[in-house]
């Protein structure tokens, strides 16, 4: 019997935008591979990262949920099926059942470190309610192992300096998540300032929002397709010609 694939050798064509070919790709890991179940995991959860960048949230959601359902001792991608499923109902405009399923993910899987402190701080980012919003903030800075999300969080409570929140990120590499934050931390400076201070937090926090998006960084899809939906708010479509 021919060796399945690593599922992880479609991520360069998601990562490069060919999310239609990833799709297909990840769907015959798992028609020609049923009995191998790693492969057949971590494609389905390709399968629904591909949905969800290409707008087909619905889709994404169904198969986020079945990766939880059909793969309970992969626990890792059950918590991170549970993540991107918060992200892709917040993406669906449905807030509400974003925070409660991002909130669930350290309650069902405290285990899985990584995944609870990004779940909180994405929460925590989300939330409209600004008392709130710092307390998840808070809980994603406890997680002090895991700097992909407690810096940010550090760096939006004002714990540390911007230079410090730098060194942190870049250490690991994360530039698309750097401009991201930084586009965060601006515009949430933005919500108490008025008039023209107001305007030009809400304009710097654009230039990084658009800035994740140009760096287009292989394995940070993530920042990418939410720093293109804050630049959705922050930057109406124009009028459409007469």
């Amino acid at each position: 019997m021919a060796c399945a694939p690593s599922a992880a050798a479609h991520l360069p064509l998601a990562a490069a935008g060919r999310f239609r070919e990833a799709l297909e790709r990840y769907l015959r890991v798992e028609k020609e591979h049923p009995d191998r179940r790693d492969p057949c995991a971590r494609a389905r959860q390709g399968r629904a990262d591909a949905l969800h960048a290409m707008g087909r949230f619905e889709e994404a959601l169904e198969v986020y949920i079945s990766v939880e359902k059909d793969y309970p001792d992969h626990r890792w991608l059950g918590a991170r099926a549970r993540c991107v499923r918060g992200n892709t109902l917040r993406a669906m405009g449905r807030l509400e059942e974003a925070l409660e399923v991002l909130k669930s993910v350290e309650k069902d899987w405290p285990d899985q470190r990584w995944e609870c402190a990004g779940a909180l701080l994405m929460a925590g980012a989300y939330c409209s309610d600004a008392a709130d919003a710092k307390s998840l903030i808070e809980k994603a800075a406890a997680y002090p192992d895991q700097p992909r999300s407690s810096a940010p969080a550090e760096y939006l409570l004002g714990r540390i300096s911007e230079a410090e929140f730098e060194k942190k990120m870049s250490d690991w590499h994360w530039r698309a998540e750097i401009e991201y934050w930084k586009g965060e931390k601006a515009l949430r400076e933005s919500v108490a300032a008025e008039g023209a201070r107001k305007g030009g937090l809400e304009r710097k926090a654009a230039g990084h929002f658009r800035k994740a998006v140009e760096l287009n960084v292989p394995g940070e899809m993530w920042p990418l397709l939410e720093a293109r939906m804050r630049l959705k708010d922050l930057e109406p479509a124009p009028a459409p010609a007469p």
